[in-house]
């Protein structure tokens, strides 16, 4: 685990600036939405195939030897979703931990953006969505 020297001139707000700023795309625009997805899904998700996918997370966090007992509301939530076409915008949220490249970081460049995104998006992704 790497620590972090107290003579880092660096701050958050200055982080996130130039973070925000090498991640936006200021020519994107958000696709236009789709109306010829289907109503019914053919195949939904079933509690197995998630208790599966949430039996492989790795333990890395506090609280996730529980997740298999979860398997079935969750199930159901993955299958409204697809019906519903829409993913929850709690689901889309990643938290952005800067990570320095260097023993001495002086500069904003010197830092690598580590991605963390929610284990929900995660485990959805790795179903085999139509």
């Amino acid at each position: 685990m790497r620590t972090q020297s107290s003579s880092v001139s660096i701050t958050a707000e200055q982080l996130n600036d130039y973070f925000a700023k090498v991640s936006s795309d200021a020519s994107y625009k958000p696709p236009l939405k789709k109306v010829t997805a289907e109503t019914q899904i053919g195949n939904e998700f079933s509690e197995s195939e998630i208790f599966n996918l949430l039996d492989k997370v790795k333990p890395t966090a506090f609280g996730l030897d529980c997740l298999p007992s979860i398997a079935l509301p969750l199930a159901h939530l993955f299958n409204l979703s697809l019906k519903q076409s829409v993913v929850p915008t709690q689901w889309k949220i990643s938290c952005i931990t800067p990570v320095p490249k260097t023993s001495q970081p002086q500069t904003c460049q010197q830092f690598r953006p580590i991605s963390v995104t929610p284990i929900l998006s995660r485990i959805m992704e790795k179903l085999n969505c139509p």
